[in-house]
């Protein structure tokens, strides 16, 4: 009798000792632990699930809590069909959802259930917030929907962009289509009239030639007078004319580029002005030039043009004049420069103008042609003309070939 009584209180001894390890292990436990009957009736909550999901022991007094009364309807199937699961293959896989706090808000949770062997019918829930998790994955999921939405807004803007360029791109190059045949039908114009202008041009200076000729001596001194404004005239008007054909033919036509001697170039426009350098006792001085891609007849009308300013603004001392150029990695930059007259600063932006002039025809003869034909020349080139001048201290003009006109280096001097 006395081992059997010893027995019941070791047995109960070890219950209490269980109880209590299990309690323990409830209680100390950070993950949140339900004990369940067979139809949902929570049985035990450790404090972490209280914690977690705001009730307190008394919630469970009474009737207690259910798992269904803390959960939203939405995942009622979804429990169902865990517990359903659970009972068939004894496991199943943590599925998340949400539980009711007692004010009506939601916390999320990852739930697992697992059976218990003994008392029959009994689970074990374990409880995990995953909250934050969530919370995270919203804010991704707002954040990724923001960025789609504004991809797709600056998709339509760029989109937008491109047609409306695409079509300024259009618009513009049905002008320059448009421009290019103006430009060739004013070239030809200006062509087609200047050569036709010349005949009678020609006529009104030989027959006022020979009128003045034949009457010299029978005519008052008003009437040669008129006379010789008329041959006067017809001569700048012929002037003027084949000026304003070297300017229209400038450009014309499709004229390949071909490697060009600079140096041979200058050479023969300085022998062609050789009366012109003799009679003033200027002094060019040409410094090493390269060979370049370009057209060798405007390569001469450019250096024509420049050197001949040169020499017909000078001042009171013989002219000097330099040619000399300089290679960079992008172009090659050019200048003539002398010790003339030099021009106004308020004048430079407008010297490459065609037909202005900066003096007047008893000062300096011309028709103001010159320096616009070497402006489009440059231009035909894809280079750059500009000019640097103090007055009574000389000018000089620089211009510049792209490096597409590139053939051989500079030579050391």
């Amino acid at each position: 009798m006395i081992e059997v009584e010893t027995e019941r209180r070791r047995s109960e001894q070890a219950l209490r000792d269980s109880e209590w390890r299990f309690r323990r292990l409830m209680e100390s436990n950070i993950i949140g632990i339900l004990i369940v009957d067979a139809g949902g009736q929570i049985i035990e909550a450790n404090h972490a699930f209280l914690k977690l999901a705001g009730y307190t022991r008394s919630h469970m007094q009474g009737n207690g809590l259910r798992l269904d009364d803390i959960t939203p309807p939405e995942y009622l199937p979804q429990d169902a069909w865990v517990r359903e699961q659970t009972a068939i293959y004894g496991s199943c896989q943590p599925l998340e959802k949400e539980f009711l706090r007692p004010d009506g808000s939601r916390v999320s949770v990852l739930v697992g259930l697992v059976p218990l062997i003994q008392p029959e019918g009994l689970s074990v829930c374990f409880v995990i917030d995953v909250t934050q998790k969530r919370q995270a994955l919203e804010a991704m999921r707002k954040a990724y929907d923001e960025l789609e939405s504004r991809i797709q807004e600056r998709t339509r803007e760029l989109s937008r962009a491109n047609a409306k360029l695409e079509s300024e791109i259009q618009r513009r190059r049905l002008v320059d289509i448009e421009l290019t045949r103006s430009n060739k039908e004013l070239e030809q114009f200006a062509y087609v009239a200047s050569h036709d202008l010349q005949e009678p041009l020609r006529k009104i200076t030989s027959f006022t030639e020979i009128l003045a000729h034949q009457y010299r001596g029978r005519l008052d001194d008003n009437a040669n007078k008129f006379i010789g404004y008329v041959v006067d005239g017809a001569t700048r008007m012929q002037t003027l004319i084949r000026d304003l054909l070297a300017y229209a033919r400038t450009g014309g036509g499709e004229i390949a580029p071909q490697r060009t001697d600079l140096a041979a170039v200058v050479a023969e426009v300085v022998s062609d002005s050789e009366l012109a350098i003799r009679e003033q006792q200027a002094e060019i001085t040409v410094d090493p030039l390269p060979a370049v891609m370009a057209v060798p007849l405007q390569m001469k009308q450019l250096f024509q043009n420049l050197i001949g300013n040169a020499l017909k603004f000078r001042s009171g001392d013989p002219p000097r004049v330099r040619v000399s150029a300089k290679k960079t990695k992008t172009e090659w930059a050019f200048s003539v420069s002398d010790n003339g007259i030099g021009i106004d600063p308020q004048d430079i932006d407008h010297i490459f103008v065609l037909f202005k002039r900066l003096h007047t025809r008893t000062e300096y003869p011309g028709t103001g042609i010159g320096l616009a034909i070497c402006e489009k020349i440059i231009a035909r080139h894809g280079g750059r003309i500009w000019v640097e001048s103090e007055p009574g201290k000389g000018s000089t003009f620089y211009f510049s070939l792209p490096a597409s006109c590139f053939v051989e280096p500079l030579d050391d001097p």
